[in-house]
């Protein structure tokens, strides 16, 4: 089965913030604390994921999506950064998508798109 196949919709979700802040951190908020623009916080508060929905994709802990690491169903998705020291403790972890994982999201949302597509033709279908 293609990664892609077994990716949820808040995975994709993940994603997909994660490189769009990547790509355009200075149009969101919290970008320039962490090692790359696509940190904890900065997804946090650019998405509609909640804390444990972003830790749990973000890897670095025994309790992971397992997107950090390549497995024989799927290669590694993204490059997990781990915290960095602070005048103020931690800063957050960060992450970015690997080129095969700019792979898969791109497939996924093809996929997406066309059940979407599917879905808006039989609604208009039984409308008319």
């Amino acid at each position: 089965m293609p990664a892609q196949n077994n990716l949820t919709l808040t995975d994709i979700e993940f994603l997909r913030a994660v490189e769009e802040l990547n790509n355009n951190p200075k149009k969101h908020w919290d970008t320039d604390i962490g090692e790359m623009p696509a940190n904890t916080t900065s997804i946090r508060k650019n998405t509609d994921l909640t804390q444990e929905q972003v830790k749990y994709r973000m890897g670095g802990n025994g309790n992971s999506r397992g997107f950090e690491t390549e497995t024989e169903e799927r290669p590694q998705i993204i490059i997990s950064h781990s915290a960095k020291p602070t005048d103020k403790g931690f800063g957050p972890r960060s992450v970015e998508l690997t080129s095969e994982g700019q792979e898969i999201l791109k497939k996924a949302e093809e996929t997406v798109s066309k059940i979407t597509n599917v879905t808006r033709v039989i609604n208009e279908t039984k409308n008319m």
